[in-house]
């Protein structure tokens, strides 16, 4: 099973701008995450079309399994 985190800012522009990172560590929590989410906004870590990170929006760890058919 295939598993990745996905966090989400909102931006100065009124957009969103989300961050993939694939195999995350098992058992991540809110503790874990948001704080580094809310370094990357306060550090102004990222400029996504030059937009500016305003706050952490979302993070999700996503799961998909692949069946092979063929």
């Amino acid at each position: 099973m295939k598993k990745t985190l996905y966090m989400t800012f909102a931006l100065d522009n009124g957009k969103k701008k989300q961050i993939a990172l694939a195999n995350p560590k098992a058992g991540l929590a809110e503790t874990d995450v948001r704080p580094v989410m809310t370094s990357m906004v306060t550090r102004h870590a990222l400029t996504p079309g030059g937009a500016a990170l305003t706050a952490v929006d979302a993070a999700v760890v996503r799961e998909v399994k692949d069946t092979k058919l063929i």
